[in-house]
């Protein structure tokens, strides 16, 4: 769903030299990554495809136990991004699988 909207342009991520439309996504089980960019469109694309995932999948996607991490964004997108998400806002380092994520 993710390649599908990254395809149509109405999502976009922060690689797009490494794949099309940017979206990277790491995933291991029920642990998952999105590289976004912080455009409010975007991002509310995004969550919009999160939301029919959980729709078509029957899985629940628990947002309040998601975080929002930013990297160089300013406090004010942030705090609007984070609403928009429902999700608390966290910050770098963090574990991902056990393994120290940083810049």
């Amino acid at each position: 769903m993710l390649q599908k909207g990254a395809e149509k342009g109405i999502i976009k991520g922060i690689a797009e030299n490494f794949r099309v439309g940017g979206i990277v996504s790491l995933q291991y089980a029920d642990d998952t990554i999105l590289f976004s960019r912080i455009e409010e469109e975007y991002t509310r694309n995004l969550k919009s495809i999160l939301i029919w995932f959980e729709q078509l999948s029957g899985m629940r996607i628990n947002f309040h136990k998601s975080e929002l991490i930013p990297m160089n964004v300013a406090p004010e997108a942030v705090h609007n991004l984070a609403h928009l998400c429902s999700c608390p806002v966290g910050s770098l380092p963090i574990k991902y699988l056990g393994v120290p994520l940083d810049y």
